[in-house]
């Protein structure tokens, strides 16, 4: 059993226990308590939530032989309890989806009309459709233009209009919808000013951690200013929200691909960083992935990974992502250029919206062990939790 503690404002201190044994602690108290139990290879198969909130539940998990998450299900919850189920084919394309008794969506991949093998073409009787470089360009309701370098610079649905600018290095500086305009001063700062003469400006600065974590948001409005301190899950999410009187403000759970579960608030403040510490849009639905835009309500990437573009160039691939172009090549879950965490969400992050990162501690120990290196295996996880759970939660950064 190991503990990860740290401290929050004056008043609070954030505590997660990672298990290997099948048996959990006894109900404890406070906004967040969570124990994650683990099986012989790494993966997740329980987390145990005994908060005093609605997000209190128990969750069981199981997985197939490439560590592919299978089901997910609630057996016990306070708010919201469900089962899903999922399947998938050999190149790691999901080819249903079925949460509690509604009907399975199948997953089908036509491979017309420029898209490639991995690019989903149809779920349930939703139709998706990409242009010659793989960029989702309809989808239901949904047109999304894209510019030159393959990133989203319009979402439009009927009367509603979103639009993004980047810098030259890929980093979203500005969001504008109907009803107001963020600006990204950088990673800590941001300005949302409304509609013009429907009120006034909104500021928001983000205290970061030392792993880019997000522990702290300060929202300005004018000369008033609220202080509200961020307690992640183990993937970087945003769970409970408390404000500077150490007051329950927000309470937020996931389901295992990120759509939102429960989404509670006190008052007017949602943090806008949630699911794995990436901002959620509200006006499209979508997560900002850094290079990426992830449909967290059905598991996919919006456009081709820009690894898929460096694996013939193996000094570029190695410099950028840490995978060496053998080593990638060896592991052919993580060649699908849509899909998400290797289809495993509960121990991988994609923090920049590219290919995993070799140093987590999901690469590290259980990628290697879904191969058959169950030798090195247990050193790996040793090491991996020493390094990343005791010295702080695995956890995107920047906005």
């Amino acid at each position: 059993m190991r503990d990860n503690s740290f401290a929050i404002g004056d008043w609070s201190t954030t505590t997660a226990s990672f298990s290997l044994a099948a048996t959990i602690e006894q109900p404890g108290v406070g906004y967040q308590n969570i124990t994650y139990t683990y099986d012989s290879v790494g993966n997740i198969t329980a987390i145990t939530d005994y908060s005093l909130t609605n997000a209190y539940r128990v969750l069981s998990f199981t997985y197939d032989d490439l560590n592919r998450l299978l089901t997910a299900s609630t057996t016990l919850a306070t708010t919201t309890p469900f089962r899903q189920t999922y399947g998938y084919s050999s190149i790691g394309n999901i080819t249903e989806w079925k949460t509690n008794s509604s009907a399975t969506s199948t997953y089908t991949y036509a491979e017309t009309n420029y898209t490639n093998p991995h690019a989903v073409t149809t779920i349930g009787a939703t139709s998706y459709a990409y242009d010659d470089v793989g960029n989702l360009t309809t989808t239901g309701a949904w047109n999304y233009d894209w510019d030159y370098r393959n990133r989203l610079t319009q979402a439009e649905s009927g009367t509603a209009t979103t639009t993004y600018a980047y810098t030259h290095e890929n980093i979203r500086v500005v969001k504008g919808s109907g009803t107001a305009t963020t600006t990204y001063a950088n990673r800590y700062y941001t300005v949302t000013s409304p509609s013009a003469g429907s009120g006034q400006a909104t500021t928001t600065k983000h205290i970061l951690g030392p792993k880019g974590e997000t522990i702290a948001t300060i929202e300005g409005n004018g000369s008033a200013t609220s202080t509200y301190f961020n307690h992640a899950d183990h993937l970087g999410g945003t769970n409970v929200v408390t404000d500077e009187n150490g007051d329950l403000a927000q309470t937020l759970d996931y389901y295992p691909f990120g759509a939102q579960r429960i989404n509670t608030k006190a008052g007017n403040f949602d943090e806008q960083y949630k699911f794995t510490g990436h901002e959620q849009d509200e006006d499209t639905d979508l997560t900002y992935a850094k290079q990426r835009y992830y449909g967290q309500d059905y598991g996919r990437f919006l456009s081709v990974d820009p690894v898929a573009e460096r694996i013939a160039k193996p000094d570029e691939l190695l410099e950028t992502t840490g995978w060496s172009q053998e080593n990638l090549l060896k592991h052919p879950q993580l060649l699908n250029t849509y899909s998400y965490t290797a289809n495993n969400p509960l121990i991988y992050t994609d923090p920049e919206g590219e290919a995993l990162d070799p140093i987590t501690i999901s690469v590290v120990g259980s990628l290697i062990v879904a191969y058959g290196l169950a030798d090195i295996a247990m050193e790996a996880h040793a090491d991996a939790y020493d390094r990343n759970l005791n010295g702080g939660l695995n956890l995107g950064d920047g906005h």
